[in-house]
């Protein structure tokens, strides 16, 4: 193989590699294009999956909540109160239909003016109020009804949400969802409720326009994964059917997953809604998500092709422009081989080969003067070996520079022992002490590399630390550490409180007006096998907001990396992060706060010995 690329001439040697380079570079660039332009539409998809759910709640909360308004509203009427007491306080029949008609006109306003409402009822024990303008179903009796049967309200509850069923209480039996409102009479003890049926289909309807796109469902489950709203297709059955699904969803207030039924992939959204206890679930089809991305790769794969096709001509065209002239010269030198001296190379142009040409036929027309160019040629060549030999020299000294340059980490703590020991020596005691402060914090910083050490050294570490910023800040701060007798040997991942500390110093005591305090505290957690590390400032505090978006990301598990754009905040995800890496998700950060008066740091870690921290070690190493 190798031999018969090397006896190939060298035209074809050129076309073959330029070919090559060409075919390679065009697949891989057009590889890495298609897979960037998929990750994009897919992560668009996504965020508008995402924003579209939250406005569809919005608008669901918004119109449930204008339900909800009219129904207190119907409720703290001084006529309806006044009506509906007359009839529950005296035993004439005549109020009964008095008070039909009123409710009914009540009933049938609510309805018409509120499009997701299809029908309203009203139980007592003096009897049932319903719309005049609907069909009530003769045989409906609210204490026998099924949805009275699972009626259940909790305590502090206001408003029962039903499961999705046909309308029992008129007869067009349409597909709702009851709303049943329990409300009170003062000085009546019976149980009065209103009921208000949810047209199903007008929100189905609703949902259709916003989600009209192919490879699109959409559905409405409860905080039981129970279906409330949906459309009958497959897709979404496939969903009801999956009950790992359904706990995910049911779980979360919102989120994203992936699932594959019937070979397909698919991605699923959901966003729980603020008045009703219900989820929205987006389905949508990676497989139509992608036929944008289809459609590119073939327009890719065409482009790709096409770019391929142009090059290979193109590599032919210069493979022969580059060869031809060289072919000539190979001519030329034959001629030459054959003792004639009077062949001339004509090329009009002055790159490589002009250049060899013209050597070519001034080494055949100066042919005697073959020896004085030949002592010109050999001091040329000692020019160059002793350039290169300088080159080496200067390689050399470039090298022990290098090495020169590699500061062992004995012989800095060496010179900073020196400094302390000069420092004392003239009596520089705040030197002294910051040089040792300095010290303690490279030993541990390095710590041979090691990734764990005690909690006494932690402490130690922490401690020079605060001495460091104490003499720089002089009064404006003090600090206390608190660790317990038996805890010192303990284990733990190694400078996890200095960038707390560091932030309580520059986010919480430098904002203060006045001197502060930072109190760190080891304590085990009473019931457990861990420990808490507390970090207490009298700082300004977190805002309420701010510290609720911190929690939230710490629990989550939020990377560093992701915040690396923001700033603020960085080594605190840092230090959660290398928690949860080496211990798992139950471990790690958590702040409380109280804004102008403090914030408290818990680092919750298992309290573990010099041999019991070996299997984490090599958990996290792999």
């Amino acid at each position: 193989m190798w031999d018969w690329l090397g006896n190939l001439k060298l035209k074809h040697k050129i076309a073959l590699l330029c070919m090559a380079l060409i075919v390679v570079s065009t697949l891989i660039s057009a590889v890495l294009l298609y897979r960037y332009v998929a990750a994009e539409i897919r992560q668009n998809a996504y965020v508008s999956s995402a924003d579209l759910l939250t406005q569809v709640s919005n608008f669901l909360d918004e119109k449930l909540k204008g339900i909800i308004r009219r129904v207190y509203a119907l409720e703290l009427n001084q006529d309806f109160h006044k009506t509906l007491a007359n009839l529950l306080f005296n035993e004439e029949k005549y109020r009964y239909a008095l008070a039909l008609s009123r409710f009914a006109n009540s009933f049938s306003e609510i309805r018409s003016t509120e499009t997701f409402t299809s029908s309203i009822f009203m139980d007592t024990p003096k009897g049932e109020f319903f719309d005049l303008s609907k069909i009530k179903n003769p045989s409906f009796h609210f204490k026998s009804s099924r949805l009275s049967r699972e009626l259940r309200f909790e305590p502090g509850q206001a408003v029962y949400w039903g499961k999705s069923r046909r309308d029992e209480i008129y007869r067009d039996a349409k597909p709702v969802i009851p709303m049943v409102f329990q409300f009170a009479i003062d000085g009546y003890n019976g149980d009065l409720h209103i009921v208000v049926n949810l047209d199903r289909e007008v929100i189905l309807e609703y949902l259709g326009q916003i989600y009209s796109g192919a490879g699109n469902w959409i559905a409405i489950l409860d905080e039981r994964g129970h279906e409330v709203v949906s459309g009958r297709d497959r897709t979404t059955r496939w969903l009801l059917q999956d009950r790992a699904a359904l706990r995910q969803i049911a779980a979360g207030q919102q989120g994203r997953f992936r699932r594959r039924y019937q070979g397909a992939n698919y991605s699923i959204s959901y966003q729980g809604m603020a008045v009703a206890p219900w989820k929205i679930v987006n389905i949508q089809s990676e497989k139509v998500l992608l036929k944008k991305v289809n459609a590119f790769g073939a327009f890719l794969f065409i482009l790709t092709a096409a770019s391929i096709a142009g090059g290979l001509v193109l590599t032919l065209f210069l493979s022969r422009s580059i060869t031809q002239p060289l072919a000539a010269l190979e001519s030329a030198i034959q001629k030459v081989t054959r003792r004639d001296f009077d062949v001339t190379f004509v090329y009009r142009y002055r790159d490589e080969v002009g250049q060899l040409g013209q050597s070519f036929n001034f080494m055949v027309g100066e042919i005697k003067g073959l020896i004085q160019k030949l002592n010109e040629y050999i001091a040329r060549l000692r020019e160059e070996k002793e350039k290169v030999r300088s080159e080496q020299v200067l390689k050399r000294r470039a090298e022990l520079k290098a090495l020169q340059a590699q500061i062992n980490p004995h012989f800095l703590y060496n010179t900073l022992e020196s400094i302390r020991w000069m420092a004392d020596k003239s009596g520089a005691d705040d030197i002294s002490r910051m040089t040792i402060a300095l010290s303690t914090l490279f030993r541990t910083g390095l710590n041979k590399g090691r990734e764990f050490i005690t909690i006494g050294d932690e402490l130690e570490n922490v401690a020079s630390y605060l001495t460091i910023q104490k003499m720089r800040y002089g009064d404006q701060f003090d600090f206390t550490i608190d660790l317990p007798e038996g805890l010192q040997r303990l284990m733990t991942v190694k400078l996890i409180l200095q960038p707390i500390v560091e932030n309580a110093i520059y986010h919480g005591i430098k904002e203060k007006d006045g001197a502060g305090v930072i109190r760190i505290c080891v304590r085990r957690v009473a019931g457990s096998a861990d420990l808490e590390l507390l970090i207490e400032d009298d700082g300004r505090g977190i805002h309420p907001a701010k510290l609720e978006l911190i929690n939230q990301r710490l629990a989550g598990g939020m990377p560093a990396a992701a915040l690396s754009s923001e700033g603020e905040g960085y080594g605190i995800y840092n230090v959660n992060e290398r928690i949860r890496l080496y211990f798992g998700d139950r471990y790690g950060l958590k702040f409380a706060s109280k804004w102008e008066r403090g914030t408290v740091v818990r680092i919750l870690i298992p309290a573990l010995n010099q041999e019991e921290i070996a299997k984490y070690v090599q958990v996290a190493g792999g």
